[in-house]
């Protein structure tokens, strides 16, 4: 399964200090998942340190599991609240790509 990318913006990985990483400008925190609808790109930074973007595919009810559409024809993959990471919402903007 991909596994999305290390961070290029810090020697450190962000389960090492969270204020290194920097999300788009105009992204905004998602604190609730059931708030994202299909086709939302998103930006995402696991507990680890690696970073994915891609589209949103499909959120369950209780907002407990995320499904993306991964950039750069990475698949498909699937994120559980449980596991800790952070979400922002990227505002649609045509001429902006991740």
């Amino acid at each position: 399964m991909a596994r999305g990318r290390p961070l290029l913006r810090s020697p450190r990985k962000i389960a090492d200090n969270r204020s290194d990483f920097m999300p788009p400008k105009d992204a905004e925190y998602v604190r609730d998942w059931t708030t994202l609808t299909p086709g939302e790109e998103v930006y995402i930074v696991e507990d680890d340190g690696l970073e994915s973007c891609g589209r949103v595919d499909a959120v369950t009810g209780d907002g407990s599991i995320l499904w993306l559409y991964m950039n750069d024809g990475a698949g498909r993959r699937l994120f559980m609240r449980s596991d800790g990471g952070l979400v922002w919402l990227v505002p649609a903007n045509p001429s902006v790509t991740l």
